[in-house]
């Protein structure tokens, strides 16, 4: 007597669904970016080295021989304490900041392919965001100066005289501070991707319907990283031993409150 045969069914091979392939590239996304802030961060000494060597900066007149010798201040608990929440919140700006921009920011209309790339959404769009930041930045930050308020955030930012650190001095900051310079970041970006489509949105009188306010799409996703890493760079050459001015006295704001001295 024969046995019967025994049949196996096949198992259909499941296709993941877009939502998990969408997950999952934004993971790697996310994790790409998360990697690149980490060399970023580790490699931008050597970036403020290249530029200092590069455009031949000179040196501060307290850094100059037979200047007297400047008192250096060492990182307290505070400081190291203020350093740790401020990366934190930093890493948590990196990965929001990356995450907006991947789903398209306001409308979902910010590009990302290199084809979409214009002066308007690049140059200009850059142009936006710097001048932005200023007018945000400057009166906020002269408002930390006014005597009421300066021991009560800012001064510990000013514990050493003469920074030289880079980011150590930078982000050596008041966690309020800190985060009023991630709000102001906010700002410019949204500013520079909604300014000019909403103007133009408006000038072109198709701004009536309720549903269609502002409109985005003004800057490139590759607009905005060269932006945050460029500010980046700049605040640590802020505070470098190097005499460089981080505002701009030709535009923004600070003809009224006095240039960057943080």
């Amino acid at each position: 007597m024969c046995n019967p045969k025994t049949f196996t069914a096949a198992t259909p091979t499941r296709r993941p669904s877009m939502r998990a392939q969408q997950q999952k590239l934004q993971s790697v996304v996310l994790d790409s970016a998360t990697a690149l802030f980490v060399f970023i961060t580790s490699t931008t000494i050597h970036l403020v080295a290249m530029i200092e060597k590069l455009f031949k900066c000179k040196v501060l007149p307290t850094r100059e021989p037979g200047a007297p010798p400047v008192r250096y201040v060492s990182l307290d608990l505070r400081s190291v304490t203020y350093l740790s929440i401020n990366s934190l919140n930093e890493y948590a700006f990196v990965m929001r900041l990356t995450h907006y921009l991947w789903h398209g920011g306001h409308l979902q209309m910010v590009p990302w392919r290199m084809e979409e790339i214009s002066v308007a959404n690049t140059i200009l769009a850059l142009g936006i965001m710097l001048v932005s930041m200023d007018l945000l930045y400057a009166p906020l930050h002269h408002f930390l100066h006014l005597p009421s308020m300066y021991p009560l955030i800012h001064k510990h930012h000013h514990r050493q005289h003469y920074p030289v650190r880079g980011y150590l001095d930078a982000g050596n900051e008041h966690p309020i501070e800190h985060m009023i310079g991630v709000v102001c970041t906010w700002f410019a970006v949204l500013t520079a991707e909604m300014l000019l489509p909403s103007c133009q949105l408006w000038l072109t009188g198709n701004a009536h319907s309720p549903d269609l306010v502002t409109k985005g799409g003004g800057v490139h996703a590759v607009t905005v990283l060269i932006f945050f890493n460029l500010h980046a760079a700049l605040a640590m050459l802020n505070h470098s031993p190097y005499n460089v001015n981080f505002s701009m006295p030709f535009i923004g704001s600070s003809n009224l409150f006095g240039k960057d001295n943080d």
